[in-house]
């Protein structure tokens, strides 16, 4: 029973074994135009709805009028806006935001179903290719073509535990030879 618990791996070699990607933190998620954010601010009803990023990167607001969010963390976001209210509107604002819908991930080529997605936060390759059915049987699984939000180009990525796509990426399953 005691040989057991000596063959265990100690804790360093297991924090060790994790790929360096996945140990470290990612970045916060920043705003992109097609997001949809549901804004509260405490005490003030009126600001309680949901608003979308528009092309230009900005969201309309009630009495504010445009407030720029493409590129910002939603906590930024909510200082700018806590900010522009307490210069026109409210002492000491209160500002919520969260994130309520994202753009899509698409997933086409060699898949079951292909089509667009709901992306979910920290969605991995393997999930959106599972979103869309699996692989199919002439399937290339070890490396996919993927073409970020607001790019022209694809980049061939490697299917890795942890490689993660973003809203509107676009992923492409090639098809293998043989």
């Amino acid at each position: 029973m005691l040989t057991a618990c000596a063959a265990a791996p100690s804790p360093a070699s297991l924090t060790a074994s994790v790929p360096q990607d996945q140990a470290a933190e990612r970045e916060p998620y920043r705003l992109r135009v097609g997001d949809q954010v549901r804004l509260i601010v405490y005490e003030e009803p009126q600001f309680g709805q949901e608003y979308r990023v528009a092309e230009d990167g900005r969201v309309s607001l009630p009495l504010l009028g445009f407030v720029d969010a493409e590129g910002m963390t939603v906590a930024e976001f909510a200082r700018t806006i806590e900010e522009a209210l307490s210069r026109t509107l409210i002492n000491e604002p209160k500002v919520s935001v969260e994130v309520v819908g994202f753009l899509p991930v698409y997933v086409l080529g060699e898949v079951a179903a292909p089509g667009a997605y709901p992306y979910q936060p920290d969605m991995t390759l393997h999930a959106a290719v599972a979103a869309a059915g699996g692989f199919a049987p002439r399937a290339r699984r070890g490396t996919v073509m993927v073409r970020r939000a607001g790019q022209a180009t694809e980049e061939a990525v490697p299917i890795a535990p942890g490689a993660a796509v973003a809203p509107g990426d676009t992923v492409r399953v090639t098809s293998r030879l043989f």
